[in-house]
């Protein structure tokens, strides 16, 4: 076994740096795409309900948004959305969440695209956004993400299945 050594200053940035060596496609589209262009759309969906002056600040609305982006293009549920941005470099790195900040949970999420649906702004915004993609020349290939579950089951289970 190796020998764990003490964390370094700048050991995030190296781990950035190993995984834009091997071609971060969300690094790539954070490149060429000028994501505040797409502010004034969903701003829109937000103007009757300005934040009251208690309660935790709002999220940034454009990360949000890319928040939606990474879902669709791994195909995640809202639970799912909150994991992988915790648990992943690249996802952070894409929304600009340092290890430090807070990071949205599932509800945040769900109400959020629900917030947008409600005023019809959603499916505007992922045709704008396929339109940004096509004048960068680029193209946006949807995937998931192996998601693998352990499930508990009963001991009596256990044993039908592997009792032969």
């Amino acid at each position: 076994m190796r020998n764990k050594k003490s964390r370094g200053l700048l050991d995030n940035q190296f781990r950035l740096d190993n995984i834009s060596k091997l071609i971060d496609p969300l690094e790539k589209l954070n490149r060429y795409i000028k994501w505040e262009d797409f502010r004034s759309i969903i701003d829109q969906a937000f103007r009757e309900t300005e934040p009251s002056p208690g309660g935790r600040p709002p999220f940034d609305r454009v990360m949000m948004f890319k928040v939606l982006v990474l879902q669709k293009m791994y195909n995640l549920s809202d639970d799912k959305t909150e994991y992988q941005i915790l648990n992943r470099f690249s996802f952070s790195r894409f929304l600009c969440i340092e290890l430090c900040d807070e990071v949205p949970d599932a509800k945040t999420i769900w109400h959020f695209r629900k917030q947008l649906k409600n005023h019809s702004i959603f499916d505007g915004l992922f045709e704008f956004l396929h339109e940004k993609i096509e004048e960068a020349q680029l193209s946006l290939n949807e995937s998931s993400l192996v998601d693998p579950h352990i499930i508990e089951c009963p001991i009596m289970l256990k044993f039908i299945f592997f009792s032969n």
